[in-house]
């Protein structure tokens, strides 16, 4: 017993190459080192091994192994279920997808290749292409995902959207949705406005959904899923938008890079969006030499401040920043001002209210 060797699970990247045991005393069992050890088996074929647990019957480390494996089993069970009812939605004209033959995949790779002295003699000629453009809704750089995107090449143009979050053609728009967003958006029936307004002046509008990279890539559990469709549920949600969009696309993103990597797809033999057109697109016609005007004049804060105020919309707040200089001087109007301007008592008396509401104030009782 003079080869013996301890080491704990967290250090079990190359121990087994390293040592090439012969048993296996595992004092704590751990599942995923299981699945190594049974790796290392099969590449390892004729050499015997033998692999011991040593723990309590009916302990509380034999429930955790247990519900580990069943974990495990129901994850499996889970993916071959979602594999052998995926489905790939495709235009009824199959415009959206153009498959590559194994030429046309040769082709493109030669094309994007030069002669070079460095990376052994080829060069990607693409950093020598002009950067794919993309038009980003300028309350978007509140999120990383423009970074990443300006990371990866592509050319982020800023620019106040009145419709989508992203537009990466003159087809295709995106409204992104983190599920938290998502949820609020469906409560609140913002999202089925925004819907409204990109199948209106879009061909491919799309919505994005995009999950945390540390949290489960699912809405919810296929035991969740009812028989019928409940107005309550995420899923039956989702089903009526399809029902009342049919153009509509939906995207799942695992993470903030996946998103960047689905955006370079969708961008495929795509031309670049203007964004002078992609800002006008939603807006008033009464309302479009507005736009014309630098964004440089207006304080972007103080216009996501109105944008949520009460009895603000998105139909009136134009009218409101053209007829009030600042913020302060709208508080100071009365209900009759604030009427014509956001076009009804109703929507003033809610403003109003909210401004000159008394704010309330704690009383500290200092104590000896």
């Amino acid at each position: 017993f003079d080869d013996v060797y301890f080491h704990v699970l967290g250090d079990r990247s190359e121990v087994l190459l390293d040592i090439s045991p012969i048993f296996i005393v595992m004092h704590d069992p751990d599942l995923a080192f299981l699945r190594q050890v049974e790796i290392y088996k099969c590449e390892q074929r004729g050499r015997p091994l033998r692999l011991y647990f040593v723990q309590y019957e009916s302990s509380i480390e034999e429930f955790k192994y247990r519900a580990s494996v069943e974990r495990e089993t129901s994850a499996f069970e889970r993916l071959i279920r979602g594999k052998a009812t995926m489905l790939v939605p495709v235009s009824g004209d199959r415009s959206q997808v153009v498959p590559r033959s194994a030429a046309t995949e040769d082709q493109f790779a030669a094309d994007n290749l030069v002669a070079s002295h460095r990376s052994g003699g080829w060069l990607s000629i693409s950093t020598k292409k002009a950067r794919p453009r993309i038009v980003v809704d300028i309350r978007e750089f509140m999120s990383t995902l423009p970074a990443v995107l300006h990371q990866q090449n592509f050319e982020i143009q800023p620019i106040t959207l009145e419709v989508g979050d992203y537009v990466l053609s003159s087809d295709i728009c995106i409204e992104r949705k983190s599920i938290s967003d998502l949820y609020g958006s469906f409560n609140s029936g913002r999202l089925f406005t925004q819907m409204e307004a990109m199948t209106k002046n879009y061909k491919i509008p799309v919505l994005l959904i995009e999950f945390d990279a540390n949290e489960t890539f699912g809405l919810t559990s296929s035991a969740d899923l009812g028989d019928t469709i409940n107005a309550q549920h995420i899923t039956s949600k989702i089903a009526l938008l399809i029902l009342h969009f049919p153009r509509t696309r939906i995207i799942w993103s695992r993470s903030l890079n996946a998103t960047a990597d689905i955006f370079q797809a969708l961008k495929s033999n795509q031309d670049d969006p203007d964004p002078t057109v992609a800002a006008q697109v939603g807006v008033p016609e009464e309302d479009q030499h507005q736009k014309d005007i630098s964004e440089d004049l207006y304080n972007q804060a103080a216009i996501d401040v109105l944008r949520k105020l009460p009895g603000v919309t998105n139909n009136n707040y134009r009218q409101v920043m053209s007829t009030f200089k600042s913020l302060a001087e709208m508080s100071a109007a009365s209900k009759e001002d604030l009427a014509k301007v956001l076009g009804g008592m109703q929507n003033a008396k809610r403003l109003h209210d909210f401004l000159h509401a008394e704010c309330p104030r704690s009383e500290y009782i200092r104590t000896s």
